[in-house]
């Protein structure tokens, strides 16, 4: 309906979050998927095929919206909020371990994915994000965290705002990595 228009889409979807139960209930890839989450230990398997399954799921919905979206020039930015640990090193959900909590940024669990996404046709209609592009490539290798969207897309849109950050921006020659609480 709005293929001559500018659209900006903010998609939140559910994920990977406990009672990790977003998949094809019917057709799950992975089994058996009835995890016990007041003992996940004790359902490890059941547990992280659970969570594979969600992962799958979301993988197949970013193939649905990229599907739907090929025709048009496209920019897709996926971020996940965190990360869950599936019995490594002992550690269930956002690191507990057993009745000993500890700081979620201490530990690899707050690594999370992130990935850009956009077409030549994007590139095309908009040659003025060349530069933002490749230098997003450039520093793709970088440790990001959640900070850097906000000022990333204040870059690659070149808005205007006095929050900017230039070393929180990844399209930016300036962008630093992450130095926060230790991922």
């Amino acid at each position: 309906e709005n293929a001559g228009k500018n659209l900006f889409f903010f998609i939140n979807n559910e994920g990977s979050h406990t009672p990790f139960n977003h998949y094809d209930r019917e057709n799950p890839p992975f089994t058996p998927t009835t995890p016990d989450f007041q003992n996940p230990a004790a359902q490890a398997e059941e547990v992280n095929n659970a969570y594979d399954s969600t992962v799958h799921y979301t993988d197949e919905f970013v193939r649905r919206v990229v599907t739907a979206i090929q025709d048009r020039p496209f920019i897709y930015f996926y971020v996940s909020d965190h990360g869950e640990y599936l019995g490594h090193d002992g550690m269930w959900g956002r690191a507990a371990l057993g009745e000993q909590h500890i700081s979620y940024h201490s530990t690899t669990g707050c690594r999370v994915g992130m990935f850009v996404l956009y077409n030549e046709a994007f590139e095309k209609l908009h040659p003025h994000f060349a530069p933002a592009l490749q230098q997003l490539r450039t520093n793709a290798s970088l440790c990001v965290a959640h900070e850097h969207l906000f000022h990333t897309l204040l870059g690659m849109f070149r808005v205007q705002s006095p929050f900017y950050n230039a070393s929180l921006d990844l399209t930016a020659p300036a962008a630093q990595p992450y130095t926060g609480p230790t991922p």
